[in-house]
């Protein structure tokens, strides 16, 4: 029985750590879960305010972010519109129409 206590013990912490850092790492921000079907609508190449280009891509079930010249970079949905990098430094907000195209993108670097 005490073998039992002790894994269920265990087992309630490190759910615990792993769900703190899972929040830290994407800045506090709350998951939002999405099909891959509905990752898919928001690939492609954006042009930037700047002049540069944001490319987004989806591997098997994780959305990636990368601007030209920079690393790539994977994106934790917040929103159905709304991502944010894994390190929390980046939002992005895609323009959406209610059929479910994109049209435009937005970036917010957070401090």
């Amino acid at each position: 029985m005490k073998t039992f206590v002790s894994l269920i013990v265990v087992s309630t912490a490190l759910s615990a750590v792993t769900a703190a850092h899972a929040q830290t790492s994407v800045g506090a921000q709350n998951a939002y879960r999405m099909s891959s079907d509905e990752l898919g609508a928001f690939q492609g190449q954006y042009l930037l305010d700047n002049g540069a280009t944001l490319s987004v891509s989806r591997k098997s079930r994780r959305l990636y972010s990368a601007i030209e010249g920079q690393p790539e970079e994977e994106l934790v949905a917040t929103s159905p519109n709304a991502f944010v990098t894994r390190t929390g430094a980046m939002e992005v907000t895609f323009r959406q129409a209610a059929n479910g195209n994109v049209s435009g993108v937005a970036l917010r670097y957070r401090n």
